[in-house]
């Protein structure tokens, strides 16, 4: 029998080698913004940009993009291309382990608040899974 499994989004996850502890961050709340916002944020960060990014974030359509945190004068921003728009996140790397431990193990999408940003993460987690289910391999 393996353990629990967690389904999070909006959320950073580390798992520590040793233990195996998970740990839940919040990735902060994301924010539409208009071409000219957006650029004078890439302008802003462009120097602390991986290669590749800049060029990626400009390109009008293909794949979705989105960059990592970003961290510049204090402040961490994810820089993000849909096919609606730009985005940007805010980055927060708040602990909400604790609360998402607290969600029933039901299956059921369950919200869960940041208590920094406001930033709310959908979480489904499901009861313990038997490894056994299905049958004999024998």
């Amino acid at each position: 029998m393996s353990s629990k499994i967690t389904a999070v989004d909006d959320t950073d996850v580390e798992v520590e080698p040793e233990s195996q502890k998970i740990t839940y961050n919040c990735q902060g709340p994301k924010h539409a913004v208009d071409e000219a916002e957006f650029a004078e944020l890439l302008e802003e960060y462009k120097g602390v940009m991986a290669p590749g990014d800049l060029e990626a974030l400009k390109v009008e359509e293909g794949q979705p993009f989105s960059t990592g945190a970003i961290y510049h004068k204090g402040r961490g921003l994810m820089f993000i291309r849909t096919d609606s728009g730009k985005e940007i996140r805010e980055h927060c790397g708040v602990d909400i382990t604790d609360l998402i431990e607290k969600v029933p193990t039901d299956g059921e999408s369950h919200s869960v608040k940041c208590p920094k940003c406001g930033n709310e993460s959908t979480v489904r987690r499901f009861g313990a899974v038997d490894d056994d289910a299905g049958g004999d391999d024998d």
